[in-house]
């Protein structure tokens, strides 16, 4: 079974107004910054300048692209508690290149924008997940997906991400 060794989490602060970002102190965690008026250009933007970073670090490291997995997860959600025995065993296959994880979204709501996205996120999104389960199939849905480096670079690009209104599905193309 294959077991992660090693794991970084990028954090990407697009020029946010709260400062939440300030208080990472985790040497495993990377902070990068977009500042305006490069930022706030959508997400695709900001999971590209992620993946940018992802792989001059993977370079500078001489860690071969096949062996990085990238997970993106949006910084109000939350995966389940075993995720990384779950991923461990999802990418154990040679075979397995993408999966899609269940999230959840922090449990302080703020807002019914929060409340109607936990919804569609632990309900419909996750009955849609367990029908792919049956036809083997899969569908990144942005929140929750995780795939291998290599294979998304080689086959979509280096920059998988555009402007599109649903950003969150053009990993699947």
């Amino acid at each position: 079974m294959l077991r992660f060794k090693q794991f970084e989490i990028v954090v990407v602060d697009d020029a946010s107004s709260d400062n939440s970002v300030s208080q990472i102190t985790n040497s495993h965690i990377h902070l990068l910054r977009r500042h305006l008026p490069n930022a706030h250009t959508g997400k695709g933007d900001v999971l590209n300048f992620a993946l940018d970073y992802i792989c001059q670090i993977t370079i500078r490291q001489r860690v071969s692209f096949e062996k990085v997995i990238i997970g993106v997860v949006d910084a109000d959600a939350q995966l389940v508690d075993n995720a990384l025995q779950r991923l461990n065993a999802y990418f154990s296959s040679p075979r397995t290149n993408i999966t899609q994880m269940r999230v959840k979204m922090y449990p302080h709501f703020k807002n019914w924008l929060q409340i109607l996205q936990d919804i569609e996120f632990f309900s419909i999104n996750y009955m849609a997940q367990i029908m792919r389960m049956y036809t083997k199939t899969v569908g990144l849905s942005g929140n929750g997906q995780f795939f291998r480096l290599k294979p998304t670079i080689d086959k979509i690009s280096a920059h998988p991400w555009g402007n599109a209104l649903l950003d969150d599905y053009e990993l699947t193309k």
